[in-house]
């Protein structure tokens, strides 16, 4: 109790979130290794080590690690976003557990997307140090070399964008499986595309066996 500030006074607050919770209801996001952590905390064999009355209902990795000896995540709803120019990680989660998996399965590739533009932090605009454009150049101004094996020249997304996209479907995918908001079915199967973003995304939606 009191490691909350309020936003407006910069006060510590209580926080009281008894009875504003449902923790039967938990949605996990991460990035990079803590997306490789959201994606090993929902995997099948550890399901037991959650923190008793949780369940995890629904998980997205934002382009997640696979450090973890592809550990099978097929139990829980998952989303996997990421973007072709990431030249750290990719939508492998998707091709290891989409034969097996027993809830739904979406991978959202962002063509001309990279890794660290999912992260405020991490992208120049924050001006922190080491903040980047990590992508592969291409070979002319605002392209970038894809990373799916085909190295070709993909024009880059700029951070907002990618941001935006990001978020659109991440918003829906929680609605979907923590809510149960059916109207956000459509573009989480790839019928649909969110607005005011460019048609630069490729969903695969993998139906539970």
């Amino acid at each position: 109790m009191g490691k909350v500030k309020d936003p407006q006074t910069g006060r510590a607050s209580d926080a009281p979130f008894t009875g504003h919770l449902d923790l039967q209801r938990v949605g996990t996001l991460g990035h990079s290794m803590g997306g490789g952590g959201v994606m090993q905390q929902v995997s099948d064999k550890r399901h037991d080590d959650w923190p008793a009355g949780v369940k995890v209902k629904a998980a997205v990795g934002l382009a997640p690690t696979a450090t973890w000896e592809n550990e099978p995540v097929t139990k829980v709803p998952l989303a996997v976003l990421w973007g072709t120019c990431d030249q750290v990680n990719t939508g492998e989660y998707v091709k290891w557990n989409r034969k097996d998996n027993k809830a739904p399965l979406h991978g959202i590739t962002l063509t001309g997307g990279n890794h660290n533009y999912f992260n405020t932090q991490w992208s120049p605009g924050s001006g922190q140090v080491a903040g980047a454009n990590d992508a592969i150049p291409g070979e002319s101004s605002g392209r970038c070399v894809s990373q799916d094996g085909t190295d070709q020249q993909h024009q880059g997304l700029d951070e907002v964008t990618q941001r935006r996209i990001a978020t659109s479907y991440t918003v829906a995918f929680f609605r979907r499986y923590l809510m149960g908001d059916m109207s956000t079915q459509p573009l989480l199967t790839g019928r649909e595309k969110p607005a005011d973003v460019p048609d630069v995304v490729k969903v695969e939606y993998v139906k539970p066996h």
